[in-house]
């Protein structure tokens, strides 16, 4: 009796280990398609605000002549539309113009994202144990906000605390038991699948595929605002 106990023991051991090997593994993965995830959405985030930056202010006043215009037209449905598109890039306008991102060299930016991707590794709400996920959330979003901004010196500080006080327990260091780590596979094969269709979305895009088509923003900016300047002083003789 004892004996058979003594191998359902050892086939359950081998079980949990099993998938604790699985949910590791598993744990490093969400952490690097996140990363990726998070790499396409601030391509796209510093482009806008790039934009708004160059060439807000000359758009915002295009948007607002145009509405002015059609004030005291008959098509009151124009000036609606008009007014509406204004209304929503003013509003866009004055948020992501006061956003700051920080310039880096190529070499800063090749050191960011590989002070990133180890502190995301190292702080992912996903992988670690229930009882720090607060603390995880808090520290992954002060990490990401950084990120977002080429605050370089922000990810290398974060960086350093992670690597050099206690580190996040993984829930897969923590939890014993069967039926919990079963689940936390099946949840975190969900979530892999979740960030994949994100980055799949991301990389079609229409804005996405404009900014990976300019070969050279410098010039793209400086062409855009001069036909967007022509284009004003034209509505304004109108």
């Amino acid at each position: 009796m004892s004996f058979k106990n003594s191998n359902i023991d050892t086939y359950k051991d081998k079980e949990i280990e099993s998938l604790k090997i699985e949910l590791k593994a598993l744990e490093i993965a969400v952490a690097d398609n996140f990363v990726l995830q998070q790499e396409l959405e601030n391509t796209i985030s510093q482009f806008e605000i790039r934009y708004h930056k160059e060439v807000g202010e000359i758009l915002e006043s295009i948007l607002k002549l145009k509405k002015e215009k059609l004030k005291d037209s008959p098509h009151k449905e124009e000036y609606k539309k008009a007014e509406k598109e204004y209304e929503e890039f003013h509003g866009q306008h004055e948020e992501l113009k006061a956003k700051k991102v920080n310039v880096l060299s190529e070499v800063d930016k090749d050191e960011l994202k590989k002070m990133y991707r180890k502190a995301a590794t190292l702080c992912h709400p996903d992988k670690v144990s229930e009882e720090q996920k607060e603390r995880a959330n808090k520290l992954f979003q002060e990490l990401n906000e950084a990120n977002a901004s080429n605050n370089i010196e922000k990810v290398r500080e974060i960086l350093n605390s992670l690597e050099n006080n206690k580190a996040f327990s993984t829930f897969a260091d923590t939890e014993n038991e069967k039926e919990k780590l079963k689940a936390e596979v099946n949840r975190l094969r969900q979530t892999i699948e979740q960030i994949k269709e994100k980055i799949t979305s991301i990389l079609s895009s229409e804005v996405y595929q404009k900014i990976v088509s300019i070969e050279n923003p410098d010039d793209y900016f400086k062409d855009l605002k001069g036909q967007l300047e022509r284009e004003l002083e034209k509505l304004k003789n109108k």
